[in-house]
């Protein structure tokens, strides 16, 4: 069985990977300059938030990896999870990278993330 630490170790370079600041946006300037993406570590999970600091809104989609293991590392079961947001400016919205279905032991991997503008 993983031990919680190892866990919280995995779900903090998580989002040491993920956690990035943002300053607001002109309607001329990149999407990724206005965006930050964070995790936060739920009971059975992570939650992955994404704050808009754009001047207008946008249409967001996470994606993400679940992987559950045995107590002796073996992987019993893998699935994808993703969601889609559609954000107004200066909004935020989350989706849960959960892992319900496994034991004690699970990670979740492979986070991704695009955002473009509303048209």
């Amino acid at each position: 069985m993983r031990s919680p630490g190892k866990v919280i170790l995995a779900l903090s370079a998580v989002s040491a990977l993920l956690a990035f600041s943002a300053a607001p946006a002109r309607a001329g300037d990149s999407v990724d300059e206005c965006v930050q993406l964070a995790s936060t570590p739920v009971a059975k999970g992570i939650s992955l938030g994404i704050d808009n600091h754009c001047d207008r809104s946008l249409s967001c989609r996470l994606s993400w990896k679940v992987t559950c293991e045995s107590a002796t590392g073996k992987v019993t079961r893998t699935r994808t999870g993703s969601a889609s947001l559609v954000l107004a400016s200066s909004a935020s919205g989350s989706a849960l990278a959960g892992a319900s279905e496994c034991g004690d032991s699970w990670r979740v991997d492979d986070v991704s993330w695009a955002c473009s503008p509303m048209k």
